[in-house]
């Protein structure tokens, strides 16, 4: 029988697979949102988690959420690349009320665990605290910390002074003993898991100083880690206008999709190399069910979707548990804690990568000699009359030809494997 459940923060969950922290679009009141996040448990998640909800009081001030969601392409071969999301925060937030409405609710209607994201807009230790408390009060089971949001920008005051961050989410980040006294405050004041979402922006390997000292501060688990910022580009054709529809101004501000994942994998994996003795939940990115496994091999105890949902549907959740099982069992593995950091003694310093010595290789049945694999950095690959021939004394076997050929005619061999 294979075994999903997984020990994380101190709970016991059905499966390592949830959902990351999501604003629903068009949600305007907690019982739908409630029911977005009961599909994701009964599509297999193993906890779920509140949208981003802050200290304040009253009735948000709006009737749907302010945002807008356009896709990042390239002129084929490269297509779609991900989203670029515009969502002024202090529109989007959920306020202290209908957040602890929705952990109650959740509490009443769903059998696992529930994790509610917290985000202070002050600086203050006692601000966060006090929404840890509360949540605390609402029967939630961990609290995490958002020191990640992309969408709250720094002003020109708070640039220039460099002292305290003005407003909260990934400026959080960039203040490590900030950061590790709110940990500590809360750790103090609040008994529950603690779990903490850092910034992306932060950079290499900067980010493992925060890391060790969020560890030293007392916090039970690191969410790696959330979108990096950009900003969209002009329209050429326009006089530098915004390039997307219905947008007068653009932004600085967060890019979501499957060219996030190399971010999560890096966080991932440096944190569980570099700082032992924290639970690591990976999120960014992760679009199919084998990313999952990938990063849980990296160290991350549980994987949070949230590109893929958006892509491929609540579905995304049932058909990964099902892919989990089956792996699993084909494998002969007999619980999932058995793939946590199996992919870390692999991890060597740059210098100490050994290659298997290889050579590129042609299928001519598939090659029609287009010169994507010649006419760029390689000299190897060279133009003979109608023909792509590889030069085997110039050839590292680096493997670029392969990725490049659009008709599937290029691939590596073992130097001196004697072919029958």
């Amino acid at each position: 029988m294979v075994d999903l459940a997984i020990s994380f923060a101190g709970l016991e969950l059905k499966s390592p697979v949830w959902v990351a922290s999501q604003t629903p679009i068009s949600a305007t009141n907690t019982g739908t949102q409630a029911k977005l996040l009961e599909k994701y448990v009964r599509k297999g998640a193993g906890m779920v988690k509140t949208h981003f909800i802050c200290q304040k009081s009253g009735t948000p001030p709006f009737t749907k959420r302010v945002k807008r969601v356009y896709a990042a392409k390239s002129k084929p071969p490269f297509g779609y690349e991900g989203l670029f999301i515009i969502s002024p925060t202090l529109l989007n937030i959920g306020y202290l009320q209908e957040g602890l409405d929705l952990v109650r609710k959740l509490k009443r209607r769903t059998e696992v665990p529930v994790c509610a994201n917290i985000v202070s807009t002050e600086a203050s230790e006692e601000s966060w605290s006090f929404l840890a408390q509360k949540f605390k009060e609402a029967n939630a089971d961990l609290i995490e910390t958002n020191f990640s949001c992309p969408n709250f920008m720094l002003s020109e005051l708070a640039l220039r002074d460099q002292n305290l961050p003005d407003g909260v989410g990934w400026t959080v980040s960039h203040f490590p003993d900030l950061a590790a006294n709110i940990v500590r405050r809360i750790k103090k004041d609040v008994n529950l898991p603690l779990c903490v979402k850092i910034s992306c922006e932060i950079g290499f390997p900067q980010f493992l100083i925060l890391a060790n000292k969020l560890k030293e501060a007392g916090a039970d688990v690191l969410t790696l880690t959330n979108a990096p910022i950009s900003i969209s580009p002009p329209d050429i054709c326009n006089h530098g206008k915004p390039s997307y529809p219905f947008m007068k101004f653009t932004s600085f501000s967060a890019t979501h999709g499957p060219w996030n994942r190399f971010l999560t994998y890096k966080y991932v994996a440096a944190v569980s190399h570099w700082v032992k003795g924290i639970e690591l939940t990976a999120v960014g990115g992760l679009v199919d069910p084998e990313h999952v496994l990938e990063v849980m091999m990296l160290g991350a105890k549980t994987a949070e979707l949230s590109s893929g949902i958006i892509w491929r549907t609540h579905n995304l959740l049932k058909e990964t548990i099902k892919f989990l099982k089956r792996f699993l069992k084909e494998n002969k593995y007999s619980s999932v804690e058995e793939i946590v950091g199996l992919g870390l003694p692999y991890i060597r310093h740059l210098e100490q990568v050994e290659f298997i010595p290889s050579v590129a290789r042609i299928n001519y049945d598939l090659c029609q000699a287009c010169g994507r694999c010649c006419e760029n950095i390689c000299t190897a690959s060279k133009r003979q009359g109608n023909y792509i021939i590889v030069d085997e004394d110039e050839c590292c076997g680096c493997g670029l030809c392969v990725p490049l050929c659009p008709h599937g005619a290029r691939f590596l061999e073992l130097r001196n494997h004697k072919r029958s």
